[in-house]
């Protein structure tokens, strides 16, 4: 057999099938899935895509929800910009396309935050549409199988995986039909619908190849399918496909923060949209070469004792972050507050939108209770 139908083959007999996004043609959950797959390990999605499922059920749930209510069941789950044009592309679809997902992965891939190949994979799932993907994990196992040496990221290593990607879903009816003719439940469906669980199979063989086998440290060649074609394996050549990224010095940036405290409440400050962290909400921030009383002050609030707080560190696809945080316990607060601003309790900080490493700061704070050598 060809290179996709052994994917096929090997998918049906042991890839996964019992995740929850899986055997379902629900376009929004298969939606809702693949973006928050992105860049994310499934252990990490699976309870996220629950618990936002149970509060927005379905896309109109979603698109009828404001951000600010959508943002906390993606807090602590990155890469920010997914929720917000998870939640625009939601009120899209209700405005432009009654409420509806387009009908095809040209359509799919229209709306905001979706690009060509997860387009393609929720049209392969929802509608069986033959249309080839190409992610992290797919590059990986295509570089390898046929012997593509240089950066996929590049322009014109991309266009090689792409073509290559297009040649394996164009002979799918047909080898749908082989799978169909000797398989005797696929057998006696029509060959639409036969065609339809071909690359839904084939789609999701390549995900569970790339996750499970042929991952990135050391892939378990004696188990995958297509290892008998696979150039990398032949050669020897696992570990320098696919070729890695030229490596760039991260850069780096430094920021202040406050924790100011007044009559158990903290100072809270939504982050513009777009922007690292846009829509949540996290604790005021200062240059961290400047005074901590001074910045505080600078808000209108009068510092009472002050207490610096463990620096940490926080690494962001483009650069690293040093944060200097301060517990301030305030004589007096702000006599006014600006419109992103604003006072929580401490008991309910556990329902807001927060950044993971301002929640896992705040959380050792307050969660057991102030620390004795904090001022109360």
């Amino acid at each position: 057999m060809d290179f996709a139908p052994r994917i096929v083959a090997w998918q049906r007999s042991h890839g996964r099938h019992d995740l929850p996004w899986q055997n379902t043609r629900d376009p929004y959950r298969i939606w809702l899935s693949e973006i928050m797959l992105q860049q994310t390990q499934v252990s990490t999605v699976i309870p996220y895509y629950e618990r936002f499922l149970e509060r927005f059920p379905d896309l109109a749930a979603l698109a009828a929800a404001e951000q600010d209510e959508v943002m906390p069941y993606w807090a602590g789950l990155g890469y920010y910009a997914r929720a917000r044009n998870l939640h625009r592309c939601a009120q899209e679809i209700v405005r432009d396309w009654g409420g509806r997902f387009p009908p095809d992965a040209a359509g799919i891939a229209t709306l905001p935050g979706i690009g060509r190949s997860t387009a393609a994979a929720i049209a392969a799932f929802a509608y069986g549409e033959t249309a080839p993907i190409m992610d992290g994990n797919v590059k990986r196992v295509f570089t390898r199988h046929f012997g593509i040496a240089g950066d996929p990221s590049k322009r014109d290593v991309e266009t090689r995986l792409w073509t290559l990607a297009e040649e394996q879903v164009a002979s799918a009816p047909a080898d749908a039909g082989v799978l169909a003719a000797v398989a005797a439940a696929a057998a006696a469906t029509p060959e639409s619908d036969a065609v339809a669980g071909y690359m839904a199979s084939y789609t999701q063989g390549l995900m569970d190849l790339g996750a499970t086998l042929c991952t990135r440290g050391k892939p378990d060649c004696p188990r995958c399918p297509v290892q008998a074609t696979c150039v990398a394996r032949i050669e020897g050549r696992q570990a320098e496909l696919p070729t890695p990224k030229a490596r760039k010095a991260t850069p780096e940036r430094s920021t202040g923060m406050l924790v100011l405290r007044h009559d158990g409440r903290v100072l809270l400050q939504q982050r513009p949209s777009p922007g690292i962290w846009g829509g949540l909400w996290s604790l005021p921030e200062f240059d961290p070469a400047q005074d901590a009383a001074a910045a505080c002050k600078a808000l209108g609030a009068q510092p009472g004792e002050l207490c610096e707080l463990a620096a940490f560190a926080h690494t962001f696809t483009h650069f690293r972050l040093h944060v200097r945080p301060w517990f301030v316990s305030l004589k007096q607060a702000p006599a006014a507050l600006d419109a992103p601003q604003r006072w929580v309790d401490e008991a309910e900080l556990a329902h807001v939108a927060l950044p993971a490493p301002v929640r896992k700061l705040l959380d050792g704070l307050f969660a057991a209770g102030l620390p004795h050598m904090l001022p109360a």
